[in-house]
């Protein structure tokens, strides 16, 4: 028995993230961070039940990937590396995926 998040739910949330990430991109990074891990942390609240596990690590991934989207579109300079964000990454890292609420227990 397995629950998981519906298709458009997702792809709902993943836009979330990028429209986020597109309307905060002349934030500090640290305030940026804060804000993804507040969307994330929320997420996983509500959907964290057994078996969604996989869910939650596609939108973990798609906010890394359309967070280093528009930090490469903050100014009209070279492209940020993606050695640079996996440093940033490391040192501010978004939240691991996690199960909250067990609906049955193995």
């Amino acid at each position: 028995m397995r629950c998981k998040t519906r298709g458009a739910s997702l792809r709902r949330a993943i836009q979330s993230v990028y429209d986020c990430c597109r309307r905060h991109r002349h934030w500090r990074v640290r305030e940026q961070h804060a804000a993804l891990c507040r969307r994330l942390r929320g997420h996983f609240n509500y959907f964290g039940v057994n078996g969604n596990f996989r869910s939650l690590l596609l939108l973990v991934e798609a906010t890394k990937r359309h967070w280093y989207k528009w930090l490469c579109r903050r100014s009209q300079r070279k492209r940020l590396a993606w050695e640079r964000v996996a440093d940033l990454l490391r040192d501010m890292p978004l939240p691991r995926p996690r199960i909250t609420v067990p609906i049955w227990e193995s």
